[in-house]
């Protein structure tokens, strides 16, 4: 009889414990997909803590964001050790700028300058103390330009260079702190298969469509730019390009809605790019923060 009782009550622990552990396993299952599910096709699945507030930027009635990165806010990957950034300005607050006014026959033109400075950071992840952000910015790079659009700026061989399967953090500000953005991610990542391939590649558009195919956000959006810029008529690899501004960036905060993509906005976007030509920053000082 003890022995029978025994054996019950072991049968009955050893039910709940395996019920006990099936559930952990369901939630776990159920944690990845939803983590799988938050991350975009070209993005990493994860925001710094700098981005997981809101920037100063945000859009009003329906406006574009004053500065928009051109990545995924979750981060994206990168092939090169000095990738090439893409960001737009749409405007500029006339308080942050300096106007200059010019007469000429029966007209006044108004020209702005205003001052940029990009902003390479480690450790984008960790937790801000008290309010402050923990990432250290270990490469900054200053520059006074004149005008809103599209810019660009490649990360040069004097600055830190990014390490394989290592996160940094990138942003753009405008002083002083009247426009500014939380850090993206930017992953240096290999892919033996990728590298095969762009070995035997002959274009840029060629390189493009294989970054794009692996998941090299950067890669793919420097070299889709290149070819049209030298190629501007091409109507299928400014459709590419446009596709790849609709998926990676369709999640991010500026471009959602009452938890929907705002696909006008986006388009709105699309359209100003594609009247633009990217502008390299051309920085006046440079600046390593070992």
């Amino acid at each position: 009889m003890f022995a029978l009782r025994y054996s019950l009550q072991t049968r009955s622990a050893i039910a709940i414990a395996t019920a006990c552990l099936t559930a952990t396993m369901a939630l776990v299952t159920n944690d990845m997909a939803l983590a799988q599910n938050r991350r975009s096709k070209y993005g990493l699945g994860s925001l710094p803590e700098s981005g997981k507030t809101s920037g100063g930027t945000r859009p009003v009635h329906g406006e574009l964001p004053k500065i928009i990165f051109l990545a995924p806010d979750d981060g994206a990957l990168t092939l090169s050790a000095q990738p090439t950034f893409y960001w737009f300005i749409a405007s500029i607050p006339r308080d942050t700028a300096i106007t200059n006014t010019s007469f000429s026959s029966n007209s006044a033109i108004e020209a702005i300058t205003f001052d940029q400075e990009f902003m390479l950071r480690k450790d984008p992840h960790k937790t801000p103390i008290k309010g402050v952000g923990a990432a250290k910015t270990i490469f900054n790079a200053s520059a006074t330009s004149t005008k809103t659009g599209l810019y660009r700026y490649t990360l040069p061989i004097t600055a830190p260079e990014l390490e394989f399967g290592k996160d940094r953090g990138w942003r753009i500000q405008v002083p002083p702190d009247l426009v500014q953005l939380p850090d993206v991610v930017v992953r240096m990542e290999n892919k033996p298969a990728a590298i095969a391939e762009l070995s035997k590649a002959k274009t840029d558009l060629e390189k493009a469509r294989i970054y794009e195919r692996y998941g090299y956000w950067y890669d793919a959006f420097d070299a889709y730019t290149k070819w049209l810029e030298v190629n501007p008529h091409d109507k299928v690899a400014r459709r590419e390009r446009a596709n790849m501004i609709e998926v990676g960036l369709k999640d991010n905060r500026d471009f959602r809605g009452d938890g929907q993509p705002n696909l006008k906005l986006l388009s709105e976007l699309q359209a100003k790019i594609d009247a633009s030509v990217a502008t390299d920053l051309a920085p006046h000082t440079v600046e390593n923060r070992p």
